[in-house]
């Protein structure tokens, strides 16, 4: 064997090795990115289960209401919600939020539920609302700041 087939040899046996351990770490990184791409799917399944409710006070000053939303991909059931004042001063009235605590309702995906103000006049600035639901991931409570004009 002259000095070019041990050159060669040398440089095939390098090729080899470099090869194996491109496809190792190769191997390893596509483990990684479908563990990755698993998980992220998982969360995906799992946030389809979740209503996304949220609670805000919309309109003009005199036609405010007190608008409960779905925004999320799941229905949210048995939903009620009450109004808690912030400070001192007592909140304010909004027709139809009673009867919700005694008849829960639903919410689909993208629906709203309006509650219009009724009295105002000497009522807090911002009000705390206390919505539950439950979805297909369970029961939720959140709580809610609004401010009112």
């Amino acid at each position: 064997m002259d000095t070019g087939d041990v050159i060669s040899a040398t440089i095939a046996a390098v090729s080899l090795v470099i090869a194996v351990i491109f496809a190792s770490r190769q191997t390893r990184m596509q483990a990684r990115l479908t563990a990755i791409e698993g998980e992220r799917r998982r969360e995906q399944v799992e946030a389809r289960r979740h209503a996304n409710v949220s609670a805000v006070v919309a309109g003009t000053p005199t036609a405010l209401q007190l608008v409960l939303a779905n925004d999320g991909p799941a229905a949210a059931e048995e939903l009620w919600a009450t109004v808690l004042p912030v400070g001192s001063d007592d909140p304010p009235l909004f027709h139809g939020l009673e009867e919700l605590e005694q008849a829960p309702a639903a919410l689909q995906p993208g629906d709203r539920l309006p509650f219009p103000v009724l009295t105002l006049a000497e009522a807090a600035e911002r009000v705390q609302i206390v919505v539950s639901w439950n979805d297909e991931a369970g029961p939720h409570h959140e709580s809610f700041t609004v401010q009112l004009p």
